[in-house]
C-alpha cells in the first residue's frame, strides 16, 4: 500500500498504510480476502472515493470492482485460503510477493500518477 500510494501521490502520508495492517494474512490472518485487493480497494477509495455520503461513489465502485475482477482472472483467486491452504505463517507469506505485484500493476493501471488525475482525493 505504501509503495503504490506513493507512486500514486507523492503527497502521501505513511502513516495511511496503517490502515491496511489488519488486512494481513486475509483479515487478521483468517485467509479471507487478500489483503493486496484489500489495500487496492482502499487506494482506490483514496484517490477516487467520495469525502460526503452526497457524493457519487459510482467511479470507485466501478474501479474496485475491475480491480477484484482483473485480479482474479490473473492471480487466480481472491481468498487467502485458496492460495494458502488456510495456513498464515512465514512460509506462506513468502509466497505473497508475486501476488502483491499483480495487485499494484493492476491498482496503477486503473489509477493514474498525481499530474494526471483530475483532482480528486
Amino acid at each position: 500500500m505504501l509503495a503504490v500510494g506513493e507512486y500514486l501521490d507523492p503527497g502521501f502520508d505513511p502513516r495511511l498504510a496503517r490502515l491496511g495492517t489488519g488486512w494481513g494474512g486475509g483479515i487478521g490472518e483468517r485467509a479471507r480476502l487478500c489483503g493486496a485487493v484489500a489495500a487496492g480497494v482502499m487506494l482506490i477509495g483514496y484517490r477516487r472515493g467520495r469525502t460526503e455520503p452526497h457524493e457519487d461513489d459510482q467511479l470507485a465502485q466501478r474501479l474496485s470492482g475491475e480491480l477484484l475482477e482483473r485480479f482474479e482472472a490473473e492471480a487466480g483467486f481472491t481468498e487467502c485460503r485458496d492460495r494458502t491452504g488456510g495456513v498464515f505463517n512465514a512460509t506462506t507469506h513468502r509466497r505473497c510477493g508475486r501476488i502483491v505485484t499483480i495487485a499494484a500493476e493492476i491498482i496503477m493501471d486503473l489509477l493514474e500518477p498525481e499530474g494526471a488525475d483530475d483532482g480528486q482525493h
